[in-house]
């Protein structure tokens, strides 16, 4: 597998549409990550390299079957994987913004760190020398400049063929995204080796009898999985087909039948585990904030409504829990030749998911031997081959599972589900039916089912797709994760394990667990990591964080700039219209002065001198006194002073347009 670096550079403005504009500042918008940060979606990328080797196959240039080598076709993956062009200092942007503090996040948030990197474009048409009516088109553009980093990952040899035609497609690639062909999106594109290799450290498995290994994920794209976490499911299919792939000495068989995945669940914190949010755990009709625990002996009150609650939790202790939930965003997908939109429902990238493997030593060696060929990188989900699924695994630990049987010191247990659970009945046949699970869930208590007092459950179908037979895999029907028996017995095992079906997959684990004891009402409480929590970073010159605020600090001086005109025109009814746009004859006479606010200054007072000149000279005095409170008042002196002078040409610009507006509206009254 060969990972390869494409560069591209933006030599004009380019209009990377999102095909929707915010219907108010923009008709037609760029796309922008949940950051702000542009970003170019890899499965363009991937369109426009597929078109430039369409181009060269039309005309003879390289062999007839070798866009379908490439990129595919149907159920038959292509060799060449694309991933999605970020900013090339993405990381360290990135960085600062986990050390804001909590005053800065309100000012530097994502639209704030969009209009950073959006130019404005206009365009109108002529129809007979003049402007179209209602013809007026503004466009938000990236700026010329700006460098991104896509990583090209491609299943060939160097000098093979594949390679040498994806190497030429990059460099016919010169332009892209809207109105390429009147001078927007121009670009160059190059290609290298991906040098990140050195970030990573290869696993080293310790000697010693270890039969658990746990994980953390983050993805770094969207993901398109239908569930809010991380299947056992998934990532079976994954690691077979690397062993179906390869010969790392075991048959695929022999894999799926010893090793044992659990599913991932998110979690906020990266070394602490998440459950389930148990379907007894409700709050009261608009307040989230309190968690009721049923299972655990909440009573229901008269008058009322109850909610369930979604997502996972963890205990934090002092009877608070932290609610925690992956967020899902709505990607679009239009098929130009077909004209067809699709819509596509994925996992927000950035989030931790933690989970476990179950297996003997042997296979334990052979997937972090897998982990480690790919540098712990790897991609699940739809849609691999552009702009999803890509995911960063690091091992958490190793460990021998530790079988402690600890009896229950109360006469009252709760036995939960962990994960979906499938049952099947006396007959091998799959059921829904909850006096099955009571009698599953009686057998490994050794209890009657008659103790079971109370349950809170609910049923799914779960289904799938065998993508290699090109068929739809056995639907079952399960109990949900969260699901909740509360059993009066004396004696009960506290544990953990597998019940029903499909274990390898994830499916059916459960835990018994004591009541709480300490009562049945959780608050909410959120957690953020450590890390991300520093409040006294240093704001780094010409950094994001830097250039964020100072856009701010512009627009609150421009907004002073006309509260202060106005105050001034209306407490000094003799001043004229004329008089007064001397002050414009000021501002053009000193604009191209790399120092305005010293040129201003001087000019004010070497030519707006004697009697005749006094109500102009005033004017033109309030412009810096009305100025120099607003840079006492700021609370970010240390950029306005050293951006003094923008500031004060977009102070003095909005002063001199809000008087011209005065006097216009003077004028129709």
């Amino acid at each position: 597998m060969l990972r390869y670096i494409l560069e591209i550079k933006l030599l004009s403005d380019m209009c990377c549409g999102a095909g929707e504009g915010d219907g108010i500042r923009q008709d037609v918008s760029s796309t922008y990550d949940k950051n702000g940060f542009p970003i170019i979606y890899g499965r363009r990328l991937k369109g426009l390299l597929r078109d430039k080797v369409e181009f060269m196959q039309k005309n003879g240039y390289i062999s007839s079957d070798m866009v379908e080598k490439i990129f595919g076709s149907g159920y038959i993956a292509g060799i060449l994987r694309v991933g999605n062009a970020v900013l090339s200092d993405v990381d360290e942007l990135k960085a600062e913004l986990r050390g804001l503090n909590d005053e800065q996040k309100k000012l530097i948030n994502p639209t704030a760190i969009e209009e950073i990197y959006t130019t404005d474009r206009h365009s109108t048409a002529i129809e007979d020398g003049v402007a179209k009516k209602h013809s007026l088109r503004i466009v938000g553009t990236f700026p010329k400049g700006l460098i991104f980093n896509a990583v090209l990952e491609m299943n060939c040899n160097k000098d093979s063929q594949e390679f040498i035609v994806i190497e030429n497609a990059v460099k016919l690639l010169r332009n892209m995204g809207l109105g390429r062909n009147r001078g927007y999106g121009e670009i160059v594109c190059t290609l290298s080796e991906y040098n990140r290799y050195e970030e990573y450290k290869d696993i080293c498995v310790p000697d010693e009898d270890i039969d658990n290994l746990s994980y953390i994920i983050e993805n770094e794209d969207n993901i398109i999985l239908k569930k809010p976490y991380i299947s056992g499911t998934v990532l079976q299919g994954y690691f077979a087909g690397c062993i179906a792939n390869t010969d790392y000495g075991i048959k695929v068989d022999e894999f799926l039948e010893n090793v044992m995945f659990s599913m991932a669940y998110p979690t906020d914190v990266k070394d602490e585990e998440s459950y389930p949010m148990p379907l007894g755990m409700m709050s009261q009709k608009g307040k989230p904030e309190l968690m009721l625990s049923f299972a655990d002996g909440y009573k229901i009150q008269k008058g009322v409504q109850y909610v369930r609650n979604s997502g996972y939790y963890r205990n934090s202790g002092n009877n608070s829990i932290s609610n925690i939930t992956a967020d899902t965003v709505i990607n679009y997908h239009f098929l130009k030749k077909q004209k067809l939109l699709y819509t596509v429902k994925c996992m927000s990238e950035g989030y931790y998911f933690l989970g476990h493997i179950h297996a003997p030593k042997k296979y334990i060696k052979i997937l972090t031997d897998i982990i480690n060929i790919n540098k712990g990188i790897f991609h699940l989900g739809a849609a691999i081959n552009a702009e999803h699924g890509k995911c960063r695994i690091n091992i958490k630990s190793f460990r021998k599972k530790d079988v402690v049987e600890k009896k229950s010191s109360a006469n009252k247990v709760i036995f939960e589900l962990l994960s979906d659970t499938i049952i099947v009945d006396d007959f091998a046949c799959n059921t829904g039916d909850i006096a099955e699970l009571k009698a599953e869930v009686s057998k490994i208590l050794n209890c009657n089912i008659d103790d079971i007092k109370e349950i809170y459950t609910d049923t799914l179908e779960i289904a799938g797709y065998n993508s290699k037979w090109g068929m739809p895999r056995p639907s079952y029907t399960a109990f949900s994760m969260g699901t909740q028996l509360v059993i009066e017995t004396e004696g009960a095992k506290l544990s953990e394990g597998f019940m029903g079906i499909l274990n390898n997959e994830g499916y059916g684990k459960y835990r018994v667990r004591d009541v709480q004891i300490d009562g049945s009402e959780f608050l909410v409480v959120s957690e953020s990591d450590a890390e991300e929590r520093s409040q006294n970073i240093a704001i780094k010159e010409n950094g994001l964080v830097y250039r964020v605020l100072r856009e701010n600090i512009i627009k609150e001086a421009e907004n002073a700039a006309i509260k202060s005109a106005e105050d001034y025109l209306k407490n000094h009814k003799n001043m004229t219209s004329s008089n007064a746009m001397r002050l414009n004859v000021a501002y053009k006479a000193c604009e191209m002065d790399e120092k305005i606010y010293a040129k201003f200054n001087e000019y004010r007072k070497e030519n707006f001198k004697g009697q005749s000149n006094m109500a102009i000279f005033e004017f033109a005095e309030d412009v810096n006194k009305s100025f120099e409170e607003f840079r006492d008042q700021n609370s970010y002196k240390d950029i306005l002073d050293n951006c003094v002078d923008m500031i004060f040409k977009a102070y003095i610009r909005k002063y001199i347009f809000a008087t011209k507006m005065y006097f216009r509206e003077m004028e129709a009254v």
